[in-house]
């Protein structure tokens, strides 16, 4: 990191600086576990530099990463209004793998509240979502992984009641 500030100031190191930032962000979760205060710091370091830059393929993991931090640390509210920008993004670029992630993403935070019919509708749009073919290759999702996933978190939201 320490380098790259002897770079110039341009939208190339901006870039390098995003990638190593998002690299640190994954293996900081390895190493000091996806609460910790290291992995907060690179991945909202990360989320600076792509709002820098605009949408680039890299913010989604981004949001995805402090969306894991904050969901690990029970930060319910926060953990929401990062799905939500998840599903905007995902929306704007249009890609269905990523609209089934944020899907997840948001179902999962839903699940982990009070907020079960959101959760449902969220559960099956995903389910619906994955049957569309995906540019990424493999298919990250299967309608067996989603349905087992998605039945924990119905038996979770029944237990509640």
């Amino acid at each position: 990191m320490g380098l790259l500030k002897t770079l110039p100031d341009t939208l190339e190191r901006t870039h390098k600086e995003l990638t190593l930032h998002l690299a640190l962000g994954v293996l900081l979760q390895v190493t000091k576990g996806f609460a910790s205060a290291e992995v907060e710091r690179a991945y909202a370091r990360a989320r600076e530099l792509c709002q820098q830059i605009g949408d680039t393929p890299q913010t989604f993991p981004v949001l995805r990463g402090l969306w894991q931090f904050y969901l690990t640390r029970t930060e319910t509210q926060t953990a929401r209004e990062l799905a939500e920008q998840m599903m905007e993004f995902a929306q704007r670029v249009t890609d269905s793998a990523l609209l089934v992630e944020a899907h997840h993403t948001l179902g999962a935070t839903l699940c982990t509240s009070s907020e079960n019919s959101f959760s449902l509708v969220s559960i099956w749009s995903r389910l619906l979502l994955c049957m569309i073919p995906s540019s990424i290759e493999p298919w990250p999702f299967t309608p067996d992984m989603i349905l087992l996933w998605d039945a924990s978190c119905v038996w979770v939201m029944s237990a509640g009641t």
